[in-house]
């Protein structure tokens, strides 16, 4: 029974040609979310946590996303992607 569902989710995967990033481009959205936390913490105190860290955490992603076009990964992809771990996050209610 567990081979039948191994293999079932083998079909299913589907193979991604991956872009290859430079450890610079790969860590451009990680230093610049970083950047932008500390500023907020630095500028709001104990109130960041308020809801400006969200609006951060959307211009991390918006970060990572130009970076994606820079390095020319279509905008179907980049949406496939987000879905999919999104999908692999969230547990079936």
């Amino acid at each position: 029974m567990a081979d039948q569902k191994t293999n079932k989710h083998r079909a299913d995967e589907h193979i991604v040609e991956n872009k290859e990033l430079s450890i610079i481009e790969a860590m451009i959205p990680v230093v610049a979310l970083v950047i932008m936390l500390a500023y907020n913490v630095y500028v709001f105190g104990d109130d960041a946590l308020s809801g400006s860290n969200q609006f951060i955490l959307l211009l991390g992603g918006a970060v990572a996303a130009i970076v994606g076009i820079y390095k020319k990964v279509p905008y179907k992809q980049m949406l496939a992607e987000v879905a999919e771990n999104i999908k692999s996050t969230s547990a079936p209610c």
